[in-house]
């Protein structure tokens, strides 16, 4: 049933090795953790039915919802795809053979966002329509909307060196998309690693560049999407993954060598066969490795060439890396305030890059923080053949202008950086400029846009995105007009004063809710809003993104909100929201939300001297994360002041929860503990519970040195749940057994709650002996700084 989990699982495959090799699926899965991805938890398990051993299986982790959560994402939809034994059908008499990336009818759900319809499949129609579209060229200026480049290059590097073609167009796609991201990640499944290609002799081919499906061909055309998977070689080779992967597999083989030996269902049943067949796949793997590395480091003396005339460097690439920097030495002292540029060549025409801001000028040096790529090919024509590159190198031409150097500077000397070191680029005398054929954005220049400053009357209207950082000036209004939506992709930065606030408002008295003020991406990360006041707004949602607040922010660190009013929101449930965020509250007041107030999903928070009040529902509502909150008052909500839910961690001090339905609830193996509370007239001031079967526990909850007055009920717990209480003044009961009141003198007496332990119990009885465990050191740190010289007894 729901209730009964195994390892935190409750659905899972027990695969029986059907290949002499025994281990493919399971280290290639294990590869793909190595490299940071979405992968299911396997193992190598001895499985024994109703007492009788029946071998070794690979215990493998069955994708869904569960797997999102465990890996700390937000539940969303996962898209499988999966056409064997399905694909074909007559077309005009003749087969065809049905592909996946040909219609989103062949694809289905492994997990569903729930906050859309099932059925919805908008972000994988449109992934389709843009692998439909990828030879004309313009697909690739919307891909990086979508994907995920870091991941999906860590993908690639993954193929490559597991040396897996098992995700091919009809077959074996997991596609997770994140709707608060906005984007698309790859998942691992099946991989069958080292199965391709000859294993016994050196020199047989190894793929470097597997392309083996429409949207590899789509990927593989896009330059950040390449710089991405340079860079995720670049850090396995760097880190030493490599080597303490090979370790992995070594030790993985001693172990099954025994094992093998006693599985009376061992298939092959001959286990020598089998052991020289693992040793054979441990040397294939050293194998592929070895020349992955080669491939990835390439010959020296492959050095890019160049000229240097009238102020203007032609350079050609055509080493698979990208030239991440670019060193000029002159023969003199340079000028200050040197810009350039860079142009190539297109089918669409001449492009140009500003590289002005990645200049680094020395005395008689300058040097260019720009990744410049070769040009790469696609051969359409190379069909099915698995030991065939689809993927060719050819040079790429840049011609670089600088403005404001002396024309009479001569240069010495050009040095180039791939990620490995300066080597000396070669000098000729001509370069015969070429096209970037089929290559998307092949320059990446790594700089952040100049600010815009709002001041005095601002009105917004319709949905903007603004891809430049955003100063607002004290004093300023923006009003929002009803719907008015803002999405910030680079920093934030609203500081007014006590005497001129920063205010979001509507812009017209009794109009319809404005929408939402959205923080989005790394881009955004130190947004600081400071004396401000937000009122009347209330979300967004469409088919690829949902905004579920007033104030939402995804995917964003580093945010501070202090001096600040929130109040008055309409429509969506959160009055704030953030997800995947790093964010402090000092000082704010949030009132009449409409329903949550903070909703707090997957972040770590630090919320202290604020105030909520009259919320619709909980005050702050955490899921899947950690946070300590001090100081603050929690008045008169609707439901919970404070809801601990998912596998949250929360440290509270000097807190008082007043008139509130429930003060604290801890629920599915989440911990709150709370010091110097102050409890009023809640109708139940804490309760701990189970309600949502993938968490496998309840919650838990330690108050220490605090007051609970007034209300019905000091403490409840139900069942897989516990709350100890530490010295602390109850005047109305608690109920249950599981409700452990202990003093100073009886601290280490749990009779009464060991004597009705469930099967769980024991793990909640072990957080509650060392109630600090669960919480963050850094929370610890937060809460103890900011609470020096506190009523807290030490």
């Amino acid at each position: 049933g729901k209730g009964t989990l195994f390892g935190g699982l409750r659905t899972f495959n027990l695969q029986a090795p059907k290949r002499n090799q025994q281990l493919n699926n399971y280290l290639s899965l294990k590869l793909g953790k190595v490299f940071g991805l979405l992968a299911p938890h396997t193992e190598i398990v001895r499985l024994f039915l109703n007492g009788q051993d029946r071998g070794v299986y690979i215990f493998v982790e069955q994708p869904g919802e569960t797997t999102l959560r465990n890996a700390q994402l937000m539940p969303g939809d996962m898209y499988r795809g999966e056409m064997v034994g399905k694909d074909q059908f007559s077309f005009l008499g003749k087969p065809k053979k049905l592909q996946l990336f040909d219609s989103p009818s062949y694809w289905d759900k492994v997990a569903i966002n729930n906050h859309y319809d099932p059925e919805s499949l908008a972000p994988l129609e449109k992934l389709l329509m843009l692998v439909e579209d990828r030879k004309s060229g313009k697909s690739n200026a919307l891909l990086g909307e979508i994907m995920d480049m870091d991941a999906w290059g860590r993908f690639s590097a993954f193929e490559t060196l597991a040396s897996t073609r098992h995700t091919s167009n009809s077959h074996n796609w997991r596609l997770y998309y994140d709707p608060w991201r906005g984007k698309f990640y790859p998942f691992v499944w099946d991989p069958a690693g080292w199965m391709w290609g000859p294993s016994k002799h050196e020199g047989h081919i190894i793929a470097f560049n597997i392309v083996n499906s429409d949207l590899h061909e789509l990927l593989f055309l896009n330059g950040d999407f390449l710089q991405a998977r340079n860079a995720a070689f670049d850090e396995f080779f760097r880190s030493g993954k490599n080597v303490r992967f090979l370790e992995t597999v070594s030790n993985a083989i001693q172990i099954m060598e025994a094992e093998v030996k006693t599985d009376s269902f061992l298939r092959p049943a001959d286990d020598h066969k089998v052991i020289n067949a693992m040793r054979v796949l441990e040397a294939r793997i050293n194998q592929v490795f070895r020349h992955t590395h080669q491939q990835w480091s390439a010959d020296v003396t492959l050095r890019p060439r160049f000229r240097y005339h009238d102020s203007t460097l032609d350079l050609l690439v055509d080493r698979p890396q990208a030239v991440k920097v670019t060193r000029l030495m002159f023969d003199k002292d340079l000028a200050t305030g040197i810009a350039a540029n860079v142009k190539f060549e297109t089918p669409a025409g001449m492009q140009v890059v500003d590289l002005s801001e990645a200049i680094e000028a020395g005395s008689n040096s300058i040097t260019i923080h720009a990744s410049l790529m070769p040009d790469i090919v696609i051969d359409y024509e190379a069909g099915r053949d698995q030991t065939a590159e689809k993927y060719n190198i050819d040079p790429g031409y840049y011609q670089i202008h600088f403005d404001g150097l002396d024309p009479n500077s001569t240069l010495t000397r050009l040095d180039v950086d791939f990620g490995q070191g300066w080597i000396p680029a070669e000098p000729v005398d001509s370069i015969t400029p070429t096209t970037f054929s089929q290559l998307y954005a092949p320059v990446a220049v790594n700089t952040v846009p100049e600010p815009i400053t709002w001041s005095g009357e601002v009105t917004l209207e319709g949905h903007q995105i603004l891809d430049q950082p955003l100063i607002i000036e004290p004093g300023t209004t923006v009003n929002l007009t009803p719907g008015a939506t803002l999405v910030l992709k680079h920093r934030l930065t609203a500081i007014g004063t006590h005497e001129a606030p920063i205010r979001f408002m509507p812009a017209r008295d009794e109009q319809e809710p404005w929408g939402a003020l959205v923080l989005s991406g790394r881009g955004a990360d130190g947004s600081t809003l400071s004396h401000c006041e937000m009122a009347g707004g209330s979300g967004l949602k469409g088919d690829l993104f949902e905004y579920s607040a007033m104030l939402s922010i995804h995917d964003v660190k580093d945010v501070v909100i202090s001096d600040c009013q929130f109040r008055d929101n309409h429509v969506v449930d959160d009055m704030v929201h953030t997800v995947y965020a790093d964010i402090r509250f000092e000082r704010v007041l949030f009132k009449n939300a409409l329903s949550d107030a903070l909703d707090l999903d997957i972040s770590t928070a630090s919320i202290s001297d604020s105030r909520f009040e009259n919320s619709g529902n909980d005050a702050v509502d955490l899921m899947t994360t950690q946070a300590s909150i001090t100081g603050s008052l929690f008045k008169n909500n609707g439901d919970k002041g404070i809801s601990v839910g998912e596998n949250s961690q929360l440290y509270a001090v000097n807190n008082t929860l007043q008139g509130n339905l429930i003060g604290v609830q801890s629920k599915d193996r989440s911990t709150a503990v709370l010091l110097n509370q102050t409890f009023t007239n809640n109708n139940t001031a804490l309760h701990a519970y189970k309600k949502n079967w993938r968490y496998g526990e309840g919650g838990a909850i330690f108050l220490g040195k605090s007051t609970v007055s007034g209300g019905d009920i000091s403490a409840m717990a139900d069942k897989r749940s516990v709350i100890q209480i530490f010295d602390s003044y109850l005047e109305t009961p608690a109920k249950g057994k599981r409700v452990d009141t202990i003093s100073v003198e009886h601290h280490a007496s749990h009779s009464a709650l060991e004597r009705d332990l469930l099967p769980n119990q024991s793990q909640l009885n072990a957080r509650l002996a060392d109630p600090l465990r669960d919480i963050p050191a850094e929370l610890l740190q937060q809460v103890t700084t900011t609470q020096r010289g506190s009523q807290i007894d030490s």
